[in-house]
């Protein structure tokens, strides 16, 4: 059963058949607030004609891009949808060998706001003393948090969950808690002998 979960800032796209889905910003890259797009980048941008595969679902491709007119962050991102390319058929905008990355979606009817907590590391260092700054973001609530209304029906409270591509957490009816990540940025650092 996969349950999604969307945190932080939220991005909006429209399908072009009149609904609204939800994407994670980590899947967007915004060459007018974070430059040129890495070479190896398979998520969506903001180019014109960029493709990207809903997770179980079509092709769609970004048509235009709507900005906040204070931040000039993407808040809006006007989509085709590639009625040929359901449940994993290739697009015939690119070759085979360069199909377009897989990205998580949420429709707007299945998602719900609700607390989420991210627990990280105390130290920012992998080995710390006494003396080492306090990793700052050793707690981070993300109070707008999106996630698939199901997930929040189906959980008792205190029953670990994994939310894909997240983490495990445990929800207490009030709030999702992340209590491990899927990535632990630490282990390249410190180095065991």
């Amino acid at each position: 059963q996969q349950i999604h979960v969307s945190q932080d800032r939220i991005l909006e796209f429209c399908s072009g058949i009149n609904e609204k889905y939800y994407i994670e910003r980590a899947d967007f890259w915004d060459t007018q607030t974070q430059g040129e797009i890495p070479k190896d980048w398979k998520r969506f941008s903001d180019d014109q004609g960029s493709l990207v595969r809903l997770r179980y679902a079509y092709v769609i491709e970004c048509l235009k891009v709507d900005r906040d007119p204070e931040t000039n962050e993407p808040i809006r991102i006007h989509c085709q949808i590639d009625p040929e390319t359901f449940a994993g058929k290739p697009t015939t905008k690119r070759s085979k060998k360069k199909q377009p990355g897989i990205i998580h979606w949420l429709r707007e009817t299945d998602a719900v706001q609700i607390p989420l907590i991210h627990y990280d590391r105390l130290f920012l260092n992998p080995d710390p003393t006494e003396l080492d700054e306090p990793n700052p973001n050793s707690m981070i609530r993300y109070n707008q948090a999106l996630v698939e209304k199901r997930a929040v029906d189906i959980l008792n409270n205190g029953e670990p969950f994994q939310f894909e591509r997240q983490g495990y957490y445990v929800f207490n009816n009030i709030e999702f808690r992340r209590i491990v990540s899927l990535r632990d940025n630490f282990s390249t650092k410190l180095s065991i002998t």
